[in-house]
Parts: C-alpha cells; structure tokens; sequence
C-alpha cells in the first residue's frame, strides 16, 4: 500500500509540472518570429504538454484504481480496515 501512495504521489506532482508547463506553453514567447508564427498555427508545443497530462491523468486514475482494488481485497480476505495505514 505504501508503494501504491507513493506512486500515487510522485504521479500527482509530475501533473502538477505539466500542469504548470500548460499554462506557461499559453504565454509561450519565441525570439524567432518563424517560431512564433508556427506556433500560434500549429500549437505543437501546446498539443504535446496536453496529450502527456491526459497520460499523467490516467496514470492517477490506474494508481487510485489500484489502491482500491487492495482494499476491497482485504476487505474480502476479513483483515482490519486499519491495516493498510
């Protein structure tokens, strides 16, 4: 279980990273003005930092469905609630 959490968290802060290189990719700014216009049409740098947050995004949603599929199974198996903290 303490794998799982911290699996789960080192997931949630690389998110957060792309999250954050997201917001900045919207304010982008290139000292080549080629660059510049190839990016306000083609969005190729904005696109590729939102295809991996969808992928950290699913990575969490496997982690928590991970987390709690050993729950249910040490729910089943009878062993105390308490145990996996």
């Amino acid at each position: 279980m303490a794998e799982l959490r911290s699996r789960l968290e080192l997931h949630q802060r690389e998110l957060s990273v792309l999250q954050q290189k997201q917001g900045q990719g919207q304010m982008q700014f290139y000292g080549d003005p080629n660059k510049t216009l190839q990016q306000e049409y083609s969005r190729s740098d904005i696109n590729k930092v939102t295809d991996e947050v969808a992928k950290k995004q699913a990575e969490i949603d496997g982690d928590n469905r991970a987390i709690q599929d050993l729950q249910d199974q040490l729910r089943r198996e009878g062993a105390p609630s308490g145990w996996l903290r």
